[in-house]
């Protein structure tokens, strides 16, 4: 009698043991699934970023050759605003390309010199 009851508790411990390893089977693959669609999240992100930062770097040049050529007023803010798109559309540039946010901002550092008499 005594074998039969410690061969059910065996058998009942074993059943828990595999219980326990399918939960942590299922946890384990829901982790994964969730890390495989946060990658392809940012991996679609990146493609729209890259979308943007072309559109912005061939739009801002094709304002400023338009008003080089007169088909476009040729105005400082307007000339301005599309220069800062094209410096924008460099900085997302160079930081899709693997620089820093400082080095990607360099662009727009502004140098004042003094003149001396």
């Amino acid at each position: 009698m005594n074998d039969l009851i410690e061969e059910q508790k065996s058998h009942f411990v074993c059943k828990l043991e595999n219980h326990d390893l399918k939960q942590q089977l299922a946890i384990y693959k829901e982790k994964k699934n969730n890390r495989e669609n946060n990658m392809f999240k940012a991996l679609k992100t990146i493609k729209k970023i890259k979308q943007l930062q072309k559109e912005l770097h061939t739009f801002s040049l094709a304002f400023l050759a338009m008003q080089d050529i007169g088909l476009m007023p040729e105005t400082e803010k307007g000339k301005a605003k599309a220069q800062t798109m094209h410096d924008v559309s460099h900085m997302i540039k160079d930081i899709l390309d693997g620089k820093s946010v400082d080095e990607a901002t360099k662009r727009l550092e502004i140098t004042v010199e003094a003149k001396r008499n």
